[in-house]
């Protein structure tokens, strides 16, 4: 799957639970929060290549620190796992091009 298709599919799932917010349906809310959580991982896996492709990553990283202001997680999918995979993509990137 491309990674475009990953963030359009995150950013239709954010969406809906910042609309959500004022539901009160536990299960509802844990599949997003799961699904939200599934794409930014799939993201933070995609080695990106081109700078489209780490703009991708990097709103990724902004919708989940949206999500979690503090950065308190930090495994895959999380604000710090995902700047840390666009960092980690650069450097790949500038050694490919030296």
């Amino acid at each position: 799957m491309r990674i475009e298709s990953l963030l359009s599919e995150l950013e239709i799932v954010h969406a809906t639970r910042v609309a959500q917010t004022h539901i009160d349906d536990e299960q509802i809310d844990q599949q997003l929060y799961e699904r939200h959580w599934a794409l930014r991982e799939k993201i933070d896996a995609f080695p990106a290549s081109t700078i489209s492709e780490l703009a991708a990553k990097a709103r990724a990283a902004q919708i989940e620190l949206e999500r979690d202001p503090d950065a308190e997680c930090c495994g895959p999918g999380s604000y710090v796992g995902l700047t840390r995979s666009i960092l980690n993509d650069i450097l790949r990137i500038d050694r490919g091009a030296a």
